[in-house]
């Protein structure tokens, strides 16, 4: 774990992902990925979510959620700026 923004949360690709709401941040879309195979895991989530996060500009995923479907993973949250 990390602090940056005043929150806790962890890095990855460049990417700050925190669970909760970084106070000021201005969220400008939501985004959800899925994985469909059940060997994934929670750091190719995040790298996939990094990615897109990245080609549209954002620091950092806020409301950050992740689990396991029937056939793989998804992940989820909101792109912001600081």
């Amino acid at each position: 774990m990390e602090e940056r923004f005043g929150v806790s949360g962890s890095s990855m690709g460049g990417v700050f992902f925190v669970e909760g709401v970084i106070p000021g941040a201005r969220a400008f879309e939501h985004i959800r990925i899925e994985i469909g195979k059940q060997n994934a895991n929670l750091i190719q989530v995040k790298q996939e979510m990094a990615e897109k996060a990245n080609k549209k500009g954002a620091v950092a995923v806020q409301s950050f959620r992740y689990g396991q479907m029937k056939k793989g993973w998804y992940g989820e949250g909101d792109l912001v700026h600081v």
